[in-house]
């Protein structure tokens, strides 16, 4: 009896992450719209492309963990040991989390292979030490010398966030940088940005070139900037670098040789808009100025929400948007919003050209253009909607 409400418990209790997956899927519809499992199955294209640079990168890193010279004879007297249980354990563990991380880790970061340093290093200090005092030396300067070059390039970001003169009081701040950067900025009252932003006048807005991910559109007029260059001529990601560090978009090596620039760092304040047009292409010189959000001038892409501000018209005149719904976009169904209020909605059938006007002539200035659904294409990270051509008021 108790054997089989001891099994009848195992199943009950098996269920529970199940339901509980199940519940979260359920929910995050509900008040999101979306299903964590679609979000998940949008990142798969972004994961397969990068899988072979990813391992391709760890397997170069993996020859940096000790000096590379010593890999040859490591490699060939681990075999020759193989039947050693310690040298066994050691060549196992190496191999099975190498191969789990090829398929786990894609971007390829260094850091990842710290698991098995500790392995190598062992297997490294079996060697006669003919071989191990030189390379030990030569690892040793270069360890150093990277820590410099790393220091000076995080120092100038701290005194970037600290004193490069800028009155960060009262102002809204918004940092676009995934790096230390960010840290110190946020140690203040900076926030970071995110893509679709809504930036207001008076905002500072705090860029690199190094890591970039938002596209802002509002004007900006520079207030202060700094380019980082370290003394040393070791790099362990930059501009001018084929050092990828952490991530094998900058670089399949794990670090470099180079005096180039590491990164530039740019501050700028959100000034007023003035806008000219009544009707906004896209494309237009004064899209810029015009677009608050949710729109990529380069290619007119625009994500599920995209704001403009539209010079209002001496008479009411009624409200258009001109899209092009590609065909791999997902998105079915258009709403435009004059002033936070709905002034028309339609829906249409597949892709191709389309237009969506207001019934009756109206007058005002902010304009956002809502689509039901978007979509990431392969080897873009971002969320997009339809093609947004031109928007505005027409007679």
């Amino acid at each position: 009896m108790q054997l089989v409400e001891a099994n009848v418990f195992g199943a009950e209790t098996a269920r529970v992450p199940l339901l509980t997956m199940v519940a979260w899927q359920v929910f995050s519809r509900l008040t999101t719209g979306e299903l964590p499992a679609a979000k998940l199955a949008s990142y798969l294209p972004v994961y397969l492309a990068g899988l072979w640079k990813g391992a391709a990168m760890l397997f170069i890193h993996s020859w940096f963990i000790v000096l590379p010279a010593l890999i040859p004879p490591l490699a060939i007297a681990a075999w020759r040991n193989r039947r050693d249980p310690d040298t066994l354990f050691l060549i196992l563990w190496i191999a099975l989390f190498f191969l789990c991380g090829i398929f786990i880790f894609f971007v390829g970061s260094a850091r990842y292979l710290l698991p098995i340093a500790a392995p190598m290093a062992i297997l490294a200090s079996r060697l006669p030490t003919k071989y191990v005092a030189p390379a030990f030396a030569i690892q040793l300067a270069l360890s150093l010398g990277l820590a410099a070059a790393n220091y000076q390039h995080w120092d100038v970001y701290r005194d970037f966030a600290k004193s490069t003169g800028i009155d960060f009081a009262g102002h809204r701040v918004w940092v676009d940088n995934d790096w230390g950067l960010r840290f110190y900025l946020e140690a203040g009252h900076a926030r970071p940005a995110r893509k679709g932003q809504t930036v207001r006048p008076g905002d500072i807005i705090v860029t690199t070139e190094l890591s970039h991910n938002v596209q802002f559109t509002a004007p900006l007029v520079p207030i202060a900037y700094a380019a980082i260059k370290p003394s040393v001529p070791f790099r362990l990601i930059g501009l001018e670098s084929h050092s990828g560090y952490s991530t094998v978009a900058k670089g399949f090596w794990p670090f470099g040789i180079s005096t180039g620039v590491v990164d530039r760092v740019h501050a700028a304040i959100v000034k007023e808009r003035h806008p000219t047009l009544e009707y906004l292409p896209t494309n237009a010189p004064e899209a810029p100025d015009q677009i608050v959000s949710g729109v990529y001038p380069n290619d007119r892409w625009m994500s599920q929400s995209a704001v403009v501000v539209l010079k209002t018209p001496a008479v009411p005149k009624k409200l258009r948007a001109e899209i092009y719904v590609p065909p791999n976009a997902n998105a079915r169904h258009i709403t435009l919003l004059l002033d936070g209020r709905e002034v028309a909605s339609k829906d249409f059938p597949g892709n191709g050209p389309f237009t969506i006007e207001s019934a009756a002539t109206l007058t005002g200035s902010t304009v956002e253009i809502r689509v039901d659904r978007t979509f990431r294409a392969s080897g873009d990270q971002r969320d997009l909607g339809v093609v947004l051509l031109g928007i505005g008021f027409v007679q």
